[in-house]
């Protein structure tokens, strides 16, 4: 599993239990009508830290793997100019 994965597991999770927890305790009515609406609230923002963590990271991972790949790209440049600089000295030689 991905981080991913268990940040959405571990954040559903949470937010059964909270809501299961404000059910079985609330046989008489809450003195606040907004009650309710707190663990919803939570959630988004638990949720919106735990997505924008995710995508933080990914870019990261992102930019060092472009990096990596720009690093190989100039030696397969490299390579090739040096193969090509290789045969124009083979066919002088062929030519005299």
């Amino acid at each position: 599993m991905t981080i991913d994965h268990t940040a959405s597991l571990v954040i559903g999770a949470l937010s059964g239990a909270s809501v299961l927890a404000m059910q079985t305790t609330s046989a008489t009515p809450p003195v606040n009508p907004m009650i309710g609406l707190v663990v919803p609230i939570i959630s988004a923002i638990i949720g919106a830290v735990m997505g924008y963590a995710v995508l933080k990271t990914t870019v990261k991972t992102v930019e060092r793997d472009m990096g990596l790949l720009r690093k190989d790209l100039a030696h397969v440049y490299d390579l090739l100019r040096g193969m090509s600089d290789r045969i124009a000295r083979i066919e002088g030689r062929l030519d005299a």
